[in-house]
């Protein structure tokens, strides 16, 4: 006998499983997309979906608050320019430190003669 398991109220999701393990590997793939890009890309393969049913179905695959991601600051060009500067100035550091190691060493050497 057993139990049976009884319909469940409310509206079926219209979301399937494999729909949502695709728009959670779409945000994985891509974190600048918005809840619209993903709702794009389920009617490209016949399915309808809202913007909110694709924001539920992301929290449901624990990824929150979703927003566009700000552009980075630094260009590559910026990079390149600090990644220089930074062994310039590396390279005066060690010029400096081993003219005062050479320094230092001098007055030892001279001091202990005396």
């Amino acid at each position: 006998m057993g139990t049976q398991t009884l319909p469940k109220s409310g509206i079926p999701s219209k979301i399937t499983e494999r729909a949502a393990r695709k728009i959670a590997r779409e945000l994985h793939m891509n974190p600048k997309q918005t809840a619209r890009d993903p709702t794009k890309s389920l009617e490209a393969i016949g399915i309808k979906v809202h913007t909110s049913t694709v924001k539920r179905s992301r929290y449901n695959c624990g990824l929150y608050g979703r927003r566009v991601r700000r552009k980075s600051l630094l260009t590559t060009r910026h990079m390149a320019a600090r990644l220089e500067y930074g062994k310039k100035i590396y390279n005066v550091v060690c010029i400096l430190l081993y003219w005062a190691t050479y320094n230092f060493s001098y007055i030892l050497i001279r001091s202990t003669k005396s």
